[in-house]
């Protein structure tokens, strides 16, 4: 009986230490901020700035901000119905694949269709930059450019997933 006391004992330790240790990672690393400091960062709009891949370009004046904001509106307006075609075609696209009779036909029109549209989207991203060369310097333009390339990541070279011990495809 002592011995299952003990036990019991020693495994509700052990139980309450990982609830602990999972708890503390769970909460955010930064600590707790003041409640004056969190309100500060809303009212200066700092929020956009902590989303990944969007860092602030730099020494950009209020009239900067103001054309970048309303080019960046304008494109994502223009975008915005043909991401959603797209979303249409890739649903339609899982209907004919999941099929019972399968209609390769109509699955590579799909396809075709759908690689239109990305390249539509892409067109219009590019037109936004080409605005964007209109309102910021050079150096904001170099900036814009590199922090594009971070986001997209490298083209070449780019592999999938890995297999075991880190190698390719698990050859």
């Amino acid at each position: 009986m002592k011995n299952n006391t003990l036990k019991s004992r020693v495994i509700g330790s052990l139980l309450m230490l990982v609830i602990i240790g999972t708890s503390v990672q769970a909460q955010d690393r930064r600590g707790p901020q003041p409640e004056g400091q969190r309100h500060e960062q809303m009212e200066k709009g700092d929020r956009d700035h902590k989303k990944p891949g969007h860092p602030p370009i730099p020494n950009m004046t209020e009239e900067q901000k103001m054309q970048m904001k309303a080019i960046h509106l304008e494109i994502e307006k223009a975008v915005l119905p043909v991401k959603n075609q797209i979303g249409e075609k890739e649903a339609r696209l899982r209907t004919l694949v999941t099929a019972a009779n399968y209609d390769e036909r109509a699955v590579n029109k799909v396809l075709e269709e759908m690689g239109e549209l990305k390249t539509d989207v892409r067109k219009l991203e590019i037109a936004g930059l080409q605005k964007a060369k209109e309102v910021l310097t050079e150096e904001q333009m170099l900036f814009l450019y590199k922090s594009l390339d971070k986001r997209n990541g490298p083209k070449e070279g780019r592999r999938g997933p890995r297999g075991p011990q880190g190698r390719g495809g698990g050859r």
